[in-house]
């Protein structure tokens, strides 16, 4: 141990440092997708900031006896949920199906009452039947607390809970010693009091501290559910609550995805090679345009590229959108094909011409093999282009069966009226499937491309 401390430098120190502050800031954002993924709730508000862990707020800031009114108590009493007004029951409902502890201010009558439930257990019943949208929540019994105009006597009307150290006052007596000398010079002691700001509350008298518990949580698979089912049907042991079309949003961009690949991997692979090897008119008037062309943005041409699609009636269709990745990701795609076909020795496809093979042949059996890595490197980018292209396919695509995941997930938590952060978080996992298998399969293969262990002339 000692002697590798004694080789560490400050330089090294800082270094492993920050790649562990790397390591936390992409891998935290990960784990919270993860653990967002398996709650039920569609909310990130019932989201815990700790990955895997339920957050509970424990700070009662509001008086236990008036919930905060300031106004003292009339009188209590049962009654069934159902005997209620339609939309102050239907409001409570709410309360218990979002996981809100239901505590309602509101009127009766011109009185102003609070409605909660008889105890615990009535309020899970309450949040149960709801999301069941059962009429057995009708039977169950609610607390409807009545309120005068006169100061409630907990709180001293402030609405607030009192702080348990001085009794909502603000300030403690505080005992002090304090010494004399006598007439015979002698040292004699006294106590006294002295008033001071209450420390737990600070002299406001009452607790605004936020506190906090955190619990492992019981993972979900409702949000998969939700994601997995057909939008004509019900979500399996849930009543109104329909499933999406992310079964078609994903099949269609792995189509498109996968047939992108195919075509740039062919296209530019053969277009590479033919520059590198090849010698025929206008070809540096190409290659110099292919370079040209990479210098402006994709944006410029979205709306001509939008005209032609129309003319040919590609629009919402899958294969209009494989036809524009493909051929807007040849400029590029060739060039890089041609400068790793220029870092390999010509001997290797010459030595296959003596011993009889063809051009053709020579490349599909031995150039082929030799540029593998960058071939994998390819393939790797073409496939994960198109899963995240958001801005394209939402101007061309119309139908939501024709949708890609980027649009799909997207509409998911877009607007005010949506909230589904959760099964976003869910899909967002799912997203990553195809990438880790091709990844963990072409990973050796890669890793030779990116450190460029092809053979040089």
């Amino acid at each position: 141990m000692t002697k590798h401390f004694s080789k560490a430098t400050p330089v090294s120190i800082i270094l492993n440092i920050i790649l562990i502050i790397n390591v936390c800031i992409v891998l935290y954002p990960v784990l919270f997708t993860i653990s967002s993924s398996f709650t039920k709730s569609n909310s990130l508000a019932a989201t815990s900031v700790i990955p895997f862990t339920d957050q509970k707020d424990l700070s009662q800031t509001d008086c236990m006896v008036c919930f905060g009114t300031g106004l003292k108590v009339d009188t209590s009493k049962k009654v069934k949920l159902g005997s209620l007004d339609a939309s102050i029951k239907e409001e409570f409902e709410s309360m218990a199906r979002n996981s809100v502890f239901p505590v309602l201010n509101t009127e009766i009558d011109g009185k102003k009452v609070t409605i909660t439930p008889s105890n615990l257990f009535v309020s899970d019943a309450i949040k149960e039947a709801a999301q069941n949208h059962n009429n057995s929540a009708d039977s169950k019994k609610v607390v409807v607390t009545y309120y005068t105009e006169e100061t409630c006597e907990s709180c001293n009307g402030t609405g607030k809970l009192l702080c348990y150290s001085c009794k909502g006052e603000g300030i403690k007596k505080l005992k002090i010693k304090s010494y004399y000398i006598d007439e015979n010079n002698r040292k004699k002691s006294y106590y006294g009091e002295k008033l001071v700001d209450c420390k737990v509350c600070e002299g406001k008298g009452y607790d605004e501290k936020l506190k906090t518990a955190f619990r492992f949580k019981k993972p979900s698979l409702y949000q998969y559910q939700r994601l997995l089912t057909n939008p004509d049907k019900l979500v399996k042991g849930e009543t109104q609550v329909h499933g999406t079309n992310y079964k078609n949003w994903y099949l269609n961009t792995l189509k498109i995805a996968c047939m992108n690949t195919i075509l740039t991997v062919f296209i530019c692979t053969t277009t590479g090679y033919i520059f590198s090897r090849f010698e025929f008119s206008g070809r540096k008037q190409i290659m110099a345009s292919m370079i040209v062309l990479q210098m402006f943005p994709s944006f410029i041409g979205m709306v001509a590229t939008y005209v032609i699609l129309w003319k040919f009636n590609a629009l919402n269709t899958l294969w209009g959108l494989v036809l524009v990745y493909a051929s807007g990701s040849i400029p590029f795609n060739a060039m890089l094909m041609k400068g790793y076909f220029d870092t390999m020795p010509k001997d290797i496809a010459e030595a296959a011409y003596i011993d009889g093979a063809s051009p053709l042949v020579a490349y599909l059996r031995v150039i082929l093999p030799a540029a593998k890595p960058q071939i994998v490197f390819l393939t790797l980018t073409s496939f994960t282009g198109p899963w995240m292209d958001y801005i394209f396919p939402r101007m061309v695509l119309r139908s939501d069966d024709k949708k890609t995941l980027a649009v799909g997930l997207y509409e998911m938590i877009n607007g005010r009226s949506n909230d589904n952060f959760t099964m976003f978080a869910a899909g967002a996992i799912l997203v990553a499937v195809p990438f880790t298998i091709l990844f963990m399969a072409g990973q050796k293969t890669l890793l030779m491309s990116l450190a460029g262990t092809s053979g040089k002339e």
